[in-house]
């Protein structure tokens, strides 16, 4: 009689364990779609951060005369992609954080160059 219940204990802790196992393989399946999505975001993200950077080298040449123009074309993808950003869907806090981080990056940088732009246009500063 102990072997009937020890057999039958141990069945039932197989079905508890078969279906642990197929509750994670289904979460695991729910979690790659969203580990796909995360990683594009990632991707714009950090491409907003290289377009910051290289429009921010590329405004300071400006600013002192080694270009003739403002760099609007690449302000202007870099605001699209801030707009791709924004429109998006950021499922968890970490990518909130990096969005929002990037998009304050870009304010911060925006408003020197506006600044910045001002003041040559007032006469202020000369580029060189």
């Amino acid at each position: 009689m102990a072997k009937d219940s020890d057999e039958g204990w141990r069945r039932k802790r197989e079905r508890e364990d078969e279906d642990e196992q197929s509750q994670a393989e289904s979460k695991k399946n729910e979690l790659a779609p969203i580990t796909q999505h995360d990683q594009k975001v990632d991707g714009l993200i950090h491409q907003v951060n290289v377009l910051v950077e290289q429009l921010d080298r590329l405004y300071t040449m400006y600013f002192q005369g080694l270009e003739k123009l403002p760099p609007i074309q690449k302000r202007k993808l870099l605001e699209d992609l801030i707009e791709q950003l924004d429109l998006g869907s950021k499922p968890t806090a970490q990518l909130r954080f990096k969005t929002q981080s990037a998009r304050t990056k870009f304010a911060t940088y925006r408003e020197r160059w506006e600044k910045k732009l001002k003041d040559l246009e007032m006469g202020r500063i000369k580029r060189n």
